[in-house]
């Protein structure tokens, strides 16, 4: 007994076959019987209704099906696959928070760059002077700055947030 995600026309259902004729979907028990007529043509009774349909194309876990003049775009997953399915979705969904903070104590000579600036990796956004040396303070990664915390003339310890890039 094995748990697959099956999503018809983008619709997420679970399915657990019990034995060869009974299969449980959402939680509801029920008889089954699946035969090929001929090539890719088949007959899928629950119950006591039967349905016909063709397979038209398959590959991988993706499968479309016509029954009539209606098509059915059908994905087969076990529930491990979609979990990792979504995991992975969400993670590029959300963005990505970059906190640069001072590598020294010094003061913020100039600021070069404003809140909703897009930047790029290696893009110079502020002066910092320490020990009577300009050091620029560039961007780590691709994005745009989020949230500038401190403005030109104000002093900042090692370790300061001075700004956040989202990617």
């Amino acid at each position: 007994m094995s748990e697959l995600i099956v999503t018809l026309n983008g619709k997420k259902n679970t399915l657990e076959f019990l034995n060869n004729s009974k299969a449980i979907c959402n939680g509801q028990e029920f008889d089954f019987e699946i035969f090929e007529n001929v090539n890719n043509v088949y007959f899928l009774r629950i119950g006591k209704k039967i349905y016909n349909f063709t397979v038209v194309e398959k590959n991988n876990n993706d499968i479309i099906i016509f029954s009539g003049n209606e098509r059915f775009d059908l994905t087969i997953r076990t529930a491990l696959q979609q979990k990792a399915i979504d995991l992975i979705s969400k993670r590029q969904v959300t963005h990505n928070k970059l906190e640069i903070r001072a590598p020294m104590p010094g003061l913020i000579l100039r600021v070069l760059k404003n809140k909703g600036d897009k930047i790029n990796d290696g893009e110079p956004v502020m002066i910092l002077e320490a020990m009577k040396m300009e050091n620029e303070i560039r961007s780590p990664s691709n994005g745009t700055i989020k949230e500038i915390f401190i403005e030109a003339g104000s002093a900042v310890e090692k370790g300061s947030i001075l700004y956040l890039i989202e990617d």
